[in-house]
């Protein structure tokens, strides 16, 4: 059985460094997802983490240091 690629590597680039990114295929939209009550509180929980994240990012001077920061720690870990 042949299968599709689970998605494919994009090349860009932030404060100047050049990067990859691995952009996954579209999930097919069967079955669709089960919003069990744990489940809907881990996504509420994910959507306050990145409002905070965004709140911050509008305080700082150059939001791309810290992204490019980010972007450091994730290809070392």
């Amino acid at each position: 059985m042949h299968r599709p690629p689970p998605g494919e590597y994009v090349t860009f680039s932030t404060a100047d460094e050049p990067c990859q990114a691995f952009i996954p295929a579209a999930l097919p939209p069967q079955p669709p997802l089960a919003w069990t009550p744990a489940l809907r509180r881990r996504f509420d929980d994910a959507l306050v983490a990145l409002g905070r994240l965004d709140a911050i990012t509008a305080l700082l001077p150059n939001a791309t240091l810290l992204l490019y920061s980010f972007v450091r720690k994730e290809a070392v870990l």
